[in-house]
């Protein structure tokens, strides 16, 4: 994935990235399933791995339900998973970003500027 290329849109349309950041090229971009034998099995539905080590990777969730809004439990739940792979993985430098066609909660919206996690609702971040 070539993300550099779309990189001034994407950051347009994206609340709370760190101050340093560009998207990059990613070496792969898929969805993570943590291996069987780890002790708490997890998914997550984003992992951009950088192919720089000074670039962020991305990991993230996509809620393209119409009717809910995400929540801040779902935030919690998403940092308890975004730790593990950053662990798992021996990833230095990553971003956690939430895309919710719905939007999010007040609570939410706070928690992800609180805690520095990037989110978006525009539908432009569904486009090729």
């Amino acid at each position: 994935m070539h993300g550099r290329e779309k990189n001034e849109l994407l950051k347009s349309i994206t609340r709370y990235l760190p101050g340093d950041f560009n998207f990059c090229d990613y070496s792969r971009v898929w969805k993570y399933d943590s291996s069987p034998e780890y002790s708490r099995k997890f998914s997550v539905d984003i992992f951009a791995c950088s192919q720089s080590a000074g670039d962020y990777s991305i990991i993230g969730e996509v809620k393209s339900r119409e009717a809910k809004k995400f929540s801040k439990d779902e935030l919690k739940a998403f940092e308890k998973k975004f730790s593990e792979l950053t662990t798992i993985e021996n990833i230095d430098r990553a971003v956690g970003f939430i895309f919710s066609r719905n939007g999010f909660t007040k609570e939410a919206e706070d928690y992800c500027k609180e805690k520095g996690i990037a989110c978006s609702e525009d539908e432009k971040w569904l486009e090729d």
